[in-house]
């Protein structure tokens, strides 16, 4: 019980966060002195050992949590206007935490496209469900505004036409 004390006292987490520890990621639910229950994404109840979370890294993201997509377009787009639809789209989404605005730049230029990055806070307990309705608001602002996420094209010629 001494690990549960532990916990309690010094706070590294509390009932509502969402932690990373020993490869278990979820929303605490409950802390006791024997045992700590975390709710997975999937719904899942673990229970922890608080003598197995006690001297492990612990991955706190409390309410929020940093999310990352990235989307390339093609160079013939106005990278200004990309910039400005996808802030848009990704400020007025429901999934968007108001914790700190999101950032979208662009990231690199790849063979094909510019890249972009997209950097926005969810709510830690929906990081999935939110990548999947970012990334599907993302796809339809693009289509909306006609602008092309290319694909890699290759030009072939033959050295020996017969």
């Amino acid at each position: 019980y001494g690990a549960g004390l532990n916990i309690v006292l010094t706070r590294p987490f509390v009932v509502g966060d969402t932690i990373s520890v020993q490869d278990v990621c979820g929303q605490v639910k409950d802390i006791l002195l024997a045992y700590t229950i975390i709710i997975t994404e999937d719904e899942v109840e673990i229970t922890i050992p608080n003598k197995h979370i006690v001297g492990e890294i612990i991955h706190n993201s409390h309410q929020v949590s940093l999310l990352e997509l990235s989307v390339g377009v093609s160079y013939s787009s106005d990278l200004e206007q990309v910039t400005k639809i996808l802030t848009e789209a990704i400020e007025s989404h429901p999934q968007t935490s108001h914790h700190k605005p999101p950032m979208v730049g662009i990231s690199g230029f790849g063979d094909s496209s510019v890249d972009f990055e997209i950097r926005v806070w969810v709510d830690s307990s929906k990081l999935n469900l939110a990548r999947f309705a970012l990334n599907k608001t993302i796809w339809d602002t693009l289509q909306q505004n006609q602008i092309g996420i290319p694909f890699p094209q290759r030009e072939v010629q033959l050295l020996n036409p017969q």
